[in-house]
């Protein structure tokens, strides 16, 4: 079967599933449901949901055993809160960088200054 056709199918049964699970009205559909989407293109093979929209794996959580597949719609307040923490350490390094940048600037420029003032007596 060709691919394009494949996706196309798989579409619409992920089309039809959200139908069934939420209506016919797209406004009370969330943007991507992952059981439907398990459900569209027949479960779990391989512990690998196939054709899936990318996501970072800490908000997908998939089961071979179980065929299921659960998709956090925010990451844990802990991943935030490790990501926030290590944005602030960078931010503190790059102080750090540029204050280092700026100090070494500063010497090599009072450098060439007094290497000027001294040909000039």
């Amino acid at each position: 079967m060709n691919l394009l056709l494949y996706l196309i199918l798989l579409l619409e049964n992920y089309k039809k599933e959200m139908i069934s699970r939420y209506g016919a009205d797209r406004k009370n559909h969330p943007s991507f449901d992952g059981a439907a989407w398990c459900v569209a293109i027949g479960g779990v093979t391989k512990g690998r949901i196939y054709y899936a929209p990318s996501m970072p794996k800490s908000m997908v959580s998939t089961s071979a055993s179980s065929q299921s597949y659960t998709m956090e719609s925010t990451p844990p307040s802990s991943s935030i809160q490790a990501l926030k923490e290590q944005i602030k350490e960078r931010d503190g390094h790059i102080l750090s960088l540029q204050q280092e940048m700026t100090s070494v600037v500063t010497h090599f420029w009072v450098k060439k200054k007094l290497r000027k003032y001294k040909k000039k007596k």
